[in-house]
């Protein structure tokens, strides 16, 4: 199956996969153990979705902007020449060298200063998109 036609499948199943959410009230007896196993079960499968809604709406995000990441004045990163600068918690893809693909994380701030999830470089300089 060609990459097109896989992200193109998987847009289509979004609407039934946001059926069940990560928030679903799962109504059920309390007292019945095989209910309560099967809640918790479900509770899982709801978490998963979650996550898989996610992946497949960022796959569907066009990227945004592309370059090196500077730090701006007020001790924020950016994408070079982009209008919007990173906070805790924002996507990033990072280039990566050595496997010579993009790595999907996110912006943290230690309390000293920003850096990307799992990534041990500082982030200026880095070669980064975002979606």
């Amino acid at each position: 199956m060609r990459l097109e036609e896989a992200n193109k499948k998987l847009a289509a199943t979004l609407p039934a996969l946001k059926g069940i959410s990560k928030e679903e009230e799962f109504e059920h007896d309390h007292e019945d153990p095989e209910q309560r196993f099967e809640e918790r079960e479900m509770r899982k499968v709801a978490d998963h979705l979650y996550s898989l809604i996610y992946s497949v709406e960022y796959l569907q995000k066009p990227i945004q902007a592309s370059g090196r990441v500077i730090k701006r004045s007020d001790g924020r990163y950016e994408i070079e020449g982009a209008e919007d600068y990173f906070t805790s918690g924002s996507p990033l893809e990072i280039w990566d060298e050595s496997q010579e693909i993009y790595a999907r994380t996110r912006i943290e701030h230690d309390g000293e200063d920003y850096f990307a999830v799992g990534i041990k470089q500082p982030l200026e300089g880095l070669q980064a998109r975002c979606r």
